[in-house]
């Protein structure tokens, strides 16, 4: 597969890798983007409407809830194209 900068390989190797350089303040969650990083800190500032009926945690959206919903179900819809092995999320 090729990439178009060496950024993009890199975040690329960080998900095989499992590495998670960006560490949020406010409750040490890592994530291995920027983006992640800054998406997950505005749930801390917006609040978490969304429970899960199965284990109590909250989420900033509904998309979440449904994405973490697959912790209690298994479901793992999404190969990587490099190695196949199954995800919960798309962005592995």
């Amino acid at each position: 597969k090729s990439y178009r900068d060496g950024s993009t390989l890199r975040r690329h190797r960080r998900s095989h890798a499992e590495e998670k350089p960006y560490a949020c303040a406010g409750c040490g969650e890592a994530f291995g983007t920027a983006a992640a990083l800054l998406k997950h800190q505005r749930f801390h500032a917006e609040g978490r409407p969304y429970p899960c009926a199965d284990c109590g945690k909250s989420f900033g959206s509904n998309f979440l809830l449904l994405t973490h919903r697959r912790v209690h179900t298994g479901e793992k819809p999404y190969p990587c194209p490099v190695c196949r092995k199954p995800f919960r999320q798309a962005s592995h």
